[in-house]
């Protein structure tokens, strides 16, 4: 068993090279696996920490009718179990010189709900004011929303309401301030109606003003009427839980029936814009997350198998040997699963390490466009997505890896210790072709043969650029995709973001191209190398010896990824109808080209970069092999 115990570590020495290539790839699957998994929820604590600390509402109840609400109102509220702070206040928003001023009216300093962050300036002083002498704070500025400076008087021309023909109001702006409710970078959709009652749409909220009732002049007092109530309940259910959503629907039918119907519009938390475009920015993440790992297995898997086959079938002649010395194929199969296992295994660990903690960081800044966040909070609610990918790609890879040493072990030990011969030569079906056949240089006509003569090798090499492409394209289309809704007035910023982790993608699937590539190119000069030192002993040169091998794999990647463009369009258009973001015609034709051009240039690269390798093959050593 010592002998045995050493060929084992003989097979991980001169097999380092497979060995780390296996590890990468998974590695790279598995790392941007487990760290989209996590996305959603190394976030939500970060982001809910203003909801929190400005004790945001769980249900918001609107007078629709226009009556507003009273302290007799509150008092109602106040009765309902879980019931533990109510505030009311004035809010409307109003067209005024082509702008929409959102205007909030109540004890602002003091607003138990909902509190305001008084970011620059004060907060007004309590004294009775008149039209042209009254103060208040302003909502601070982002992408979609203007602001004011502190001190900077404010003129509203010709204001009105409920009919009556206030002219112009004047308000000096004391303070910049931040609403807890107010927690996104995207556009507030103005609640206004037309003059038939209807709702106003396409019109967003340019200003936020906050304005406190006793400070009012006595008209205005009468006017401006509590138009909402902000309740705060005793939830014991976690923000964007099912049991959450159901407890809060639940409140809001208690509440709407204490008043007469049609009275009263409840609204939850999911009718906040940034509340809820957050669950739908995660949302997406997650659909993400939960489709690329297809591939991904695939990948792996198809990688495991060519690079287990090959180092199988470079180890025959040992094979024949472990099965004349009566080695059992338990141990024989052991040997190889070994080598699967912790190769794998291991890519999958680091893959975890780096992904899981690292991806969310890069990302952050696609979060931060969007949304009011509050620093990164590290979590392994989602880390469940990597492991299950990891516990998926390694029961894969076993299960290829098993199947092709069992093929081998069916032969008996004669069989094995001779070296598999060449395939007859055959005619292809382009050499049946004479008009297209006979301008073809020699050269490249002994390079089409090879390739159509090794099937086997044919197939995997394409399966494996194929998969390259449709990964690539997988990345650069949801780029596209994101560009395209940047203009768009619900998607607009959450498309600007999610082309951050579009590039992602992108580097991600082309790590893992370059990692196929090298394999394959790698494991092709080590099959060949006989076959290359008997061309230098023939006179060829190092070039020409390369070329001769390379040619086969430019032409069988140039022709894979073509083939692959069209499969890539079919899963994209799948993929975004999933992910619910953006449409297949949306991906632009120079992606598709740069697909194309990505894939093979990286094989080319690849070539570059092993030339040395052609360049070392010795060639009495390699004509010795078989001695």
């Amino acid at each position: 068993m010592k002998t045995f115990n050493k060929t084992i570590r003989k097979m991980f020495k001169h097999n380092i090279g497979r060995f780390v290539a296996n590890v990468l790839i998974v590695l790279f699957s598995i790392a941007l696996i487990g760290g989209l998994g996590v996305l959603p929820y190394s976030f939500v604590d970060s982001f809910l920490v203003t909801y929190k600390e400005g004790n945001c509402p769980d249900i918001i109840l609107k007078n629709v009718e226009g009556s507003g609400f009273f302290d007799e109102d509150l008092e109602k509220v106040r009765e309902i179990e879980d019931v533990v702070q109510v505030d009311k206040f004035f809010m409307a928003d109003f067209k005024i010189q082509g702008n929409i001023y959102r205007f909030y009216i109540g004890d602002m300093r003091n607003l138990d709900i909902g509190k305001l962050t008084l970011k620059e300036g004060n907060y007004p002083e309590k004294r009775e004011l008149t039209f042209e002498t009254m103060e208040g704070v302003v909502e601070e500025k982002n992408l979609n929303r203007r602001s004011y400076e502190v001190g900077q008087q404010v003129t509203l021309k010709d204001f009105s309401m409920g009919g009556f023909v206030l002219g112009d109001l004047k308000i000096t702006i004391t303070g910049i301030v931040s609403n807890s409710m107010y927690n996104t970078v995207q556009r507030e959709n103005a609640q206004m109606q037309d003059e038939n009652g209807n709702v106003v749409e396409d019109e967003y909220v340019d200003y936020i003003l906050y304005l406190d009732r006793e400070n009012l002049p006595l008209l205005y007092q009468y006017l401006m009427i509590d138009t909402d109530i902000y309740v705060k309940l005793n939830s014991k259910y976690d923000y964007y839980s099912k049991d959450y959503d159901d407890y809060v629907q639940k409140k809001i039918k208690e509440l709407e029936s204490l008043f007469e119907e049609d009275m009263v519009k409840g609204l939850s938390l999911n009718e906040n814009v940034a509340y809820a475009l957050y669950d739908n920015y995660t949302q997406k993440i997650r659909n993400i997350s939960y489709f690329f790992p297809i591939f991904f297995f695939a990948v792996c898997a198809l990688v495991n198998l060519i690079i287990i086959t090959r180092l199988i079938k470079d180890e025959r002649s040992i094979l024949a040997t472990y099965l004349s010395l009566g080695v059992p194929k338990s141990r024989v199969v052991f040997k190889y699963m070994l080598f699967s296992f912790l190769s794998v295994a291991l890519g999958c660990l680091l893959g975890l390490l780096i992904g899981v903690p690292i991806l969310p960081a890069v990302v952050l800044p696609a979060y931060n466009a969007v949304f009011k966040m509050n620093g990164y909070f590290f979590s392994l609610k989602g880390v469940s997505i990597g492991i299950y990918s990891s516990i998926a790609i390694l029961v894969i890879s076993l299960a290829v890896s098993l199947g092709s040493v069992l093929s081998y072990l069916r032969e008996s030990p004669a069989v094995l210790m001779q070296a598999k011969a060449p395939k007859a030569g055959k005619k292809i079906l382009l050499e049946r072709i004479p008009f297209l056949w006979k301008p073809i240089p020699f050269s490249f006509k002994s390079s089409i043969r090879n390739i159509f003569r090794q099937k086997k090798n044919l197939v995997l090499t394409s399966l494996s650029v194929i998969g390259s492409v449709v990964l690539v394209l997988l990345g650069i289309g949801l780029f596209d995709v994101s560009e395209s809704l940047v203009h768009d007035e619900l998607f607009g910023n959450v498309a600007s973001s999610m082309g951050l982790i579009s590039m992602v993608v992108v580097l991600f699937a082309v790590s893992i191209t370059i990692v196929i590539i090298y394999s394959l190119v790698n494991m092709n000069i080590s099959e060949r190398s006989r076959e290359l030192a008997t061309l230098k002993v023939l006179g060829y040169h190092d070039i020409e010896c390369s070329l001769y091998t390379f040619r086969e794999v430019m032409i069988t990647s140039a022709i894979s990824a073509l083939i692959g463009l069209p499969i890539a369009a079919f899963v994209a258009a799948f993929a975004f109808r999933y992910i619910g973001f953006g449409d297949i015609k949306d991906v632009k034709w120079t992606s598709y080209l740069l697909t194309y051009l990505l894939v093979v240039l990286t094989t080319a690269i690849v070539n570059v970069i092993l030339y040395p390798k052609v360049k070392a093959v010795n060639m009495n050593d390699s004509l010795k092999v078989l001695d």
